[in-house]
């Protein structure tokens, strides 16, 4: 449990970290931009009467808050000095399922 946990904090800790280069994009505060798309997803999930329906949680993170995010600059980081030894289709995967593994996280979080 104290793994999970400890991964959860570096997950988020990227996910803020990438928050804060995306928000310059958009002139947005960082914790603006995270409290906001939250409180986005929050608001749907409150309206649906299957609030507790993971698949459909997916979907609408998946759709509201992939986009405000660089996947592929996120692995790069989590990765490390390791992501050049990586071929190209390596990181491709990569980029995928730790797209996965967060959408999956943060869906799990907003259930």
């Amino acid at each position: 449990m104290r793994n999970a946990n400890l991964f959860t904090l570096v997950l988020g800790g990227l996910f803020l970290a990438l928050a804060a280069q995306m928000s310059l994009a958009q002139d947005i505060a960082p914790d603006a931009l995270v409290k906001s798309v939250t409180n986005e997803v929050i608001a749907v999930i409150r309206k649906n009467s299957d609030a507790h329906d993971q698949a459909k949680i997916s979907r609408l993170v998946e759709a509201t808050v992939v986009p405000h995010f660089d996947f592929a600059r996120m692995t790069r980081l989590a990765m490390g000095r390791n992501w050049r030894l990586a071929s190209p289709e390596q990181q491709q995967a990569l980029i995928g399922e730790f797209k996965t593994l967060l959408v999956h996280t943060y869906s799990a979080s907003m259930a």
